[in-house]
């Protein structure tokens, strides 16, 4: 059977949710360790922040590319993965 313009075809969506469940708990984690640390040795909060937006930005970038491989990896096995 031909597909007609209007007709779409359902994809599955993975959305891997546990990867960023787990990445929102390192980032949290980071964050209460720099802050709990920080405020011990008495460093100032803006250090505590810069430290802890550099660990954000780090722990996404490394999220948004083992997303993208693994969709990579399934669309190339037809979703076999």
């Amino acid at each position: 059977m031909a597909e007609t313009p209007g007709s779409t075809k359902l994809k599955k969506k993975v959305s891997y949710i546990l990867i960023k469940k787990a990445s929102s708990g390192v980032i949290l984690l980071s964050f209460m360790l720099f802050l709990f640390c920080g405020l011990a040795n008495e460093v100032s909060f803006t250090l505590i922040l810069v430290r802890s937006l550099l660990v954000y930005i780090v722990v996404a970038l490394i999220t948004k590319v083992l997303v993208h491989i693994l969709l990579a990896y399934e669309e190339l096995n037809s979703g076999k993965a």
